[in-house]
């Protein structure tokens, strides 16, 4: 699978690159929060990495890109995709190199966040995920974050990107546009809670027409004499979702409000929920599931000095969704400040696997040839460095074109590294026979067909495995061997087969046994004593 179909289901599954979209915030506002920490990265990535317009990446910041690229290729992994540690860092490399680029514009727009937006946003944060001192800690626990100060850091980056777009919209440089109807209807919002009188007839307490119209009016009447909500919520409601909770329907943006609940309620409900001021409740409204007493909890209006400091946020927020919502736009926008980008890959193993991956792809056999060298440059560089001693895929990619260059001695010494620490690994040990084989001495060959036997051997009672050392016994031309391990493929699969056959049928047979128990259950309890048929 090649990185450009990789990084368009990465962008698909994370979009938006460091963001994660949050809404429903206590004040009723439309808020984006940067993405959080999520625990430390799998793979402990020591640079320096590259350097973009002069900025160099952070070793931590790769770190976190990392991670959060491994994440989304495990759910992808569910799906039956696999992805190489070196594709990973490959996405999170160009990840990082698109955020880098996107610093540097926001020097060169000049881009300052004061201090009181900041400390704004961080309060409304604290309002919403840790109100009290417990629920902070466990917050900042769950999320990697050390202290208020890496809070804000993180406050100040994610604000910084808002107010560069904003300007860039404003002064025509994206095609965003946001009017000001959408940024009231981003900012209104409602809260309601009602009591339900259910007319359903196959739900449990549900009452007629009749009993339903008569008990909301009777309830309605307490109301006005004064009555607590709360406690006519639990007595009377037939919404066991909300009734331990005053029967509050959660917060809902005024924009939003006309799809979440004419679909489920009618017209009629929403007419009068909207009808009501911040306190009032309504008289019965008749829908669907019955007859409603409705109360409006909160309102936040789109007026105001609260709305009026907020308006510039909630615009910079909408327009930055627009944005990332136009893929093609962003795409355009994105690619084209890369490509303006300096960049210095600094790192010789990530720049080896972006030359064996172009040498891959390359059609012309020249340029091809001269992309496999260079590869290999790199890669002898990179298997020398400390900090990559103990990554398996450096040394396997390292191999592959060592040997594809046929500087078999690189392979065999790069392959006795690897197996030191990592020993019987299946990959480390088809490569290192291979190369072996191919140096074509002697005690090599013997040497070479003795680890892919154990290699074979690893692999035996494998069916996913088996392919991978029958791959190499073909490119050796080693048919005999080839055919074995293909036949071995074969019984396993057909093993694999019939257990799952076997345990389908033997699912079929308990649950036609529970249904005939519970069959026989149900005629018993009608026959019984006091039960349908004695009764009759």
């Amino acid at each position: 699978m090649g990185m450009t179909t990789i990084r368009r289901i990465c962008q698909q599954m994370a979009k938006g690159v460091i963001i994660v979209i949050v809404v429903a915030m206590g004040a009723g506002l439309f808020f984006v929060y940067p993405q959080l920490g999520q625990s430390t990265p799998d793979f402990q990535y020591r640079g320096p990495s590259v350097k973009v317009n002069g900025i160099k990446l952070k070793d931590e910041d790769y770190r976190e890109q990392i991670n959060r690229v491994s994440q989304n290729m495990m759910q992808m992994a569910m799906f039956g995709l696999e992805f190489t540690q070196e594709q990973i860092r490959e996405e999170a490399l160009q990840e990082s190199i698109r955020n880098l680029v996107i610093e540097s514009e926001i020097k060169r727009n000049n881009i300052r966040v004061p201090a009181a937006d900041i400390d704004r946003y961080f309060n409304r944060m604290a309002k919403e995920y840790f109100p009290t001192k417990e629920e902070k800690k466990d917050f900042y626990d769950r999320n990697g974050i050390k202290n208020d100060r890496q809070l804000k850091e993180q406050i100040r980056r994610y604000l910084e990107y808002l107010y560069l777009y904003l300007k860039l919209a404003e002064t025509k440089k994206i095609p965003v546009t946001v009017s000001d109807d959408e940024i009231r209807a981003a900012y209104a919002s409602v809260r309601i809670a009602h009591i339900l009188l259910s007319t359903k007839k196959d739900e449990k307490g549900s009452l007629s027409e009749a009993e339903a119209q008569k008990k909301a009016a009777e309830i309605y009447e307490k109301l006005k004499a004064g009555d607590d909500w709360d406690k006519l919520v639990k007595e009377y409601s037939a919404d066991t979702t909300t009734k331990d909770k005053g029967g509050d329907l959660g917060e809902t943006k005024l924009k939003d409000f006309n799809t979440q609940y004419e679909s489920r309620y009618g017209k009629d409900f929403v007419q009068a929920a909207l009808a009501l001021k911040e306190g009032e409740f309504s008289s019965p409204v008749k829908s669907g599931e019955g007859y409603h007493l409705i109360k409006m909890l909160s309102r936040v209006e789109a007026k105001g000095p609260e709305f009026d400091r907020e308006k510039k946020l909630i615009k910079a927020e909408l327009v930055m969704q627009k944005f990332y919502e136009n893929t093609e736009a962003y795409s355009k926008w994105i690619n084209a400040r890369v490509d303006e980008a300096e960049i210095e890959i600094l790192d010789p193993a990530l720049r080896a696997y972006q030359l064996k991956t172009k040498a891959q792809q390359e059609k012309d056999s020249e340029k091809a040839k001269d992309l496999w060298a260079q590869a290999a440059k790199f890669y002898e560089r990179a298997v020398k460095m400390r900090q990559h001693r103990w990554d398996r895929d450096i040394f396997l990619s390292a191999m592959e074109v060592f040997v594809h260059e046929k500087t078999y001695d690189k392979a065999v010494n790069a392959g006795r590294q690897a197996l030191k620490r990592f020993k019987d690994d299946l990959d480390l040990t088809l490569a290192l026979g291979k190369a072996l084989y191919l140096r074509g001495k002697g005690k090599d060959k013997t040497e070479g067909l003795a680890l892919l036997k154990k290699a074979r051997g690893l692999a035996w009672d494998d069916s996913r495995s088996l392919p991978r050392v029958e791959k190499v016994y073909r490119d050796l031309k080693l048919t005999k061997e080839a055919d074995a391990v293909a036949k071995r493929t074969e019984k396993l699969i057909a093993q694999e087969i019939a257990e799952q056959e076997r345990l389908q049928k033997e699912m079929e047979e308990q649950e036609k046994k529970q249904q005939e128990k519970a069959t026989q259950e149900e005629q018993t309890t009608n026959t019984s004593p006091g039960g349908e048929t004695a009764n009759k």
